[in-house]
């Protein structure tokens, strides 16, 4: 490792810490940065990067968990799968902000792998304890290998240990040792597996950092038709393998437009394409029973038989440039002589762009459905924030390779989260709303319609925004995303609520509120009110997510602080949450640990039912005004 590669390596952590990419805190920038650098070649955007991130306590020395199939990254079963041709990839990460390579890191990702690989072993039966995003993450894991098994070709877990230390030179052999014992374990839990274990210090990840995305590229052709600035080329399928992929042979997945991108789609149309890869018949080339690719460009300079298209995108053919990826990863032949039709389309203009790619989409349901960067909302919401110094990134990382601050993008998962919360006045919905949504016309037409006027999203941007930044200043950036979303849309909700005085608000008082009003001041004096209700430590904030605590903790804002209109959104609730109830509750309680059957006892002395006193004591425990027990156990 060069002498001055840490120093480079802090100043870049010091850069973004400024930034709040993630946050502001040294060690949280450091572990995205390293997620970021080893997944390069994926593209993931910023909240694809996050929802990798099991960090916290009890994470058995795990910090990110990601699953790739096809190189596709997975966050859910309900996600496109393709029907074969499998190729499964699993990362662990564990990343520690020193300037070396500890054993003891190592060890726990051991003992931590050696418990989470094992599919035989229940949840229950865990030696050692995991939170919450562990278990999901390896409940994934186990749920996509059991579906997708037998149609597996490829599958590999890829061992990551990154820190800002030399690893080339500074790590132990009893620690490398260690790293060899982790493959071999992976390899006897998965026959077939290829396994590896990379230190990542320094020089690794500084190098993957100047590894930038190119985006004018050289493609060799056969034949090509020229008119205007408009291309149309005939190129062998090898060579346009090798202008989609990197020198390793990865794919260039940067080059391909975000909503089609990721839509898998590897359905029976790709089954025929790889059909007619594989098993060419003679005197049929292959151009002519494809459609071919469509890219978008700055311009385009022919020299000979080459041309170098600067700005590329690849705006239609995915699945076939996948299939022929996929092909030559396979084949590795360089004897094909048969051609893919690409067209090459030269156009400045973002809306000419746009256009174009939905029109050479628009050719299925399917497609139509998966095209929501080039909805016109999608482009009007992206020019009215841009008056507001916002960019709104309706394709994934297009501002982010520009260099654009990440504390001035926002994602369309992000604001629609604000409208979420803000004018559908469901925080809890928006903590858990998923990309999935915008899959699905009826979801998606329930956050962005057309009918609303487009002046209200600047207005949620900048309250989300405001939020986030009190949520960094209040826990001195301590707060990584996940636990900023736990609590930012109820925040949000309540502190607009308590403003406006209602929860009866309409749209149109979000589309006028005035968000120089909405002050840390304000924020910090809902933040109280909730705090006297559920203490919002690292701890227990994300337990506010639910729908019947936060109503709970709502109620009782509402009545601390006279906002109306409680019960005309969200109903009557079951039984009353007040601390005045709760506190004769605790009264009629014995000392903990309670007896089994203790609900039946604060039933006869309030006069309430047994099922209400049993929520009640329940609400005690949320609340944090007793212990939690189970069968008569205290258990913390």
């Amino acid at each position: 490792m060069a002498k001055n590669d840490r120093f480079l390596l802090d100043a870049i952590i010091e850069e973004r810490a400024g930034e709040g990419l993630p946050s502001n805190k040294s060690d949280e920038v450091f572990e995205y940065l390293a997620y970021e650098q080893a997944l390069k070649e994926y593209d993931l955007s910023p909240e694809e990067i996050l929802s990798g991130s099991v960090d916290g306590e009890n994470d058995g020395g795990l910090d990110a968990i990601y699953i790739f199939v096809n190189g596709h990254l997975i966050n859910d079963l309900e996600s496109m799968l393709p029907k074969s041709d499998v190729n499964l990839e699993v990362y662990f990460f564990t990343c520690k902000h020193r300037s070396s390579f500890k054993q003891d890191a190592i060890n726990n990702m051991y003992t931590s792998l050696r418990e989470l690989l094992d599919f035989s072993k229940n949840k229950s039966d865990f030696d050692g304890n995991y939170n919450e995003d562990v278990l999901n993450k390896r409940d994934l894991f186990l749920d996509l290998y059991r579906k997708l098994a037998p149609k597996i070709m490829k599958f590999s877990i890829r061992v990551v240990f990154a820190s800002r230390g030399d690893a080339k030179n500074e790590v132990g052999e009893n620690v490398v040792a260690r790293g060899k014992q982790i493959e071999t374990l992976c390899r006897e839990f998965f026959s077939g597996c290829d396994s590896t274990f990379e230190f990542w210090g320094a020089e690794e990840i500084l190098t993957a950092y100047r590894k930038k995305a190119d985006y004018s590229l050289d493609l060799v052709f056969r034949e090509s038709l020229t008119y205007g600035k408009q291309m149309v080329v005939l190129a062998r399928l090898i060579d346009f393998y090798n202008f989609i992929t990197y020198e390793d042979g990865k794919i260039r997945k940067y080059l391909f437009d975000s909503n089609v991108r990721a839509y898998m789609g590897l359905n029976a149309v790709n089954e025929d394409i790889m059909n007619t890869l594989e098993n060419p018949v003679d005197d049929e080339d292959f151009w002519w029973l494809n459609n071919g690719i469509t890219v978008l460009c700055s311009q385009a300079i022919p020299i000979g038989k080459t041309v170098t298209i600067k700005n590329v995108q690849i705006v239609n053919g995915l699945q076939t440039a996948e299939c022929i990826h996929r092909y030559f990863t396979q084949t590795r032949t360089e004897n094909d002589d048969r051609v893919v039709l690409v067209k090459i389309l030269p156009c400045d203009s973002m809306q000419i762009a746009d256009d174009i790619t939905r029109s050479t989409n628009n050719q299925t349901a399917i497609m139509s459905s998966s095209l929501r960067a080039t909805d016109k909302l999608q482009a009007d919401i992206e020019a009215i924030l841009a008056k507001e110094d916002l960019f709104y990134e309706r394709r994934v990382n297009f501002y982010a390779n520009q260099g654009i601050t990440n504390t001035k993008i926002l994602s369309p998962l992000y604001l629609a989260k604000g409208y979420v919360a803000l004018v559908n006045k469901e925080p809890y919905t928006a903590v858990a709303l998923r990309q999935k949504f915008m899959r699905k016309d009826e979801s998606y037409r329930r956050v962005f319609s057309p009918d609303d006027d487009l002046r209200i999203w600047p207005v949620i941007a900048k309250i989300m925004k405001k939020t986030d930044e009190f949520i960094d200043t209040r826990h001195a950036g301590n707060w990584g995303d996940r636990r900023k979303s736990s609590i930012r849309y109820q925040l949000a909700f309540l502190t607009v609520s308590r403003m406006l005085g209602e929860f009866t608000y309409s749209p149109n008082d979000i589309l006028n509120f005035d968000t120089d009003t909405y002050t840390f001041s304000q924020m910090t004096q809902t933040w109280n009110d909730i705090e006297a209700v559920r203490k919002l430590d690292n701890s227990n904030a994300s337990r506010l997510q639910g729908k019947k605590l936060f109503l709970s903790v709502a109620s009782a804002v509402a009545e601390a602080e006279g906002i109306k209109g409680f019960t005309s959104v969200f109903g009557q609730l079951e039984w009353d949450y007040t601390e005045e109830f709760l506190n004769k509750v605790l009264e009629c309680l014995p000392s903990q640990p309670w007896p089994r059957g203790v609900h039946k006892i604060v039933s006869r002395e309030l006069g309430i039912s047994e099922r209400k006193a049993s929520k009640a004591i329940g609400a005690l425990m949320d609340r944090g005004m007793a212990k939690r027990q189970r069968n008569g156990e205290i258990l913390e």
